[in-house]
């Protein structure tokens, strides 16, 4: 009878083991669980970019969120990613995100300052590019300008060698008329 009952002991730990998420006792080894090691590996890159952030790099940051969200996506990225392309100068791209952010999570504790951020950043957008219409507009002023001196010069040039052949042809007109007379 005691020969028998070592084998329900080893198919009731099995039992046990399978009920607790642990690998089978026997001949099979444990395998690592992909999507733990993607969460894993997403956190390390989410530390990466919350420290990269902290030390004002937004780019770094931004790189380091994309990664994990790309592994990992979820809304706190997406808030995060938003952050980080705002500090690394992508206004265009921080509203991407925060919208899609917003999309997913409207009634996060953080919308409204989400909101409040697109906003600031569609004015900023605006600004920017006013700003850039009036460098264009100064631009083109400046090269008509040097096109309308340039057009000037060679008509005061065209002019000065017109009166000067005019000057020549009276010149020899009226050395020939001198010496017919003579």
């Amino acid at each position: 009878m005691t020969a028998h009952r070592p084998r329900p002991r080893r198919w009731l730990a099995a039992l046990v083991a399978l009920a607790v998420g642990a690998a089978p006792l026997g001949d099979v080894a444990a395998q690592p669980d992909p999507a733990a090691q993607r969460r894993a590996r997403a956190g390390e890159l989410t530390d990466d970019g919350l420290a990269a952030y902290a030390r004002g790099d937004g780019e770094a940051a931004l790189a380091a969120f994309r990664a994990a969200y790309e592994l990992v996506p979820n809304n706190a990225l997406l808030l995060n990613l938003g952050l980080a392309a705002e500090r690394a100068g992508q206004p265009a791209t921080a509203i991407d995100y925060f919208e899609r952010f917003l999309a997913v999570a409207p009634t996060d504790g953080h919308a409204p300052e989400v909101r409040v951020r697109i906003a600031a950043l569609r004015e900023r957008l605006a600004a920017d590019e006013a700003r850039r219409r009036d460098e264009d507009a100064a631009r083109q002023a400046e090269v008509d300008r040097q096109a309308r001196e340039a057009l000037a010069r060679d008509q005061a040039y065209r002019d000065q060698q017109a009166r000067a052949a005019e000057a020549r042809a009276v010149t020899t007109f009226a050395a020939r008329n001198r010496a017919t007379i003579a």
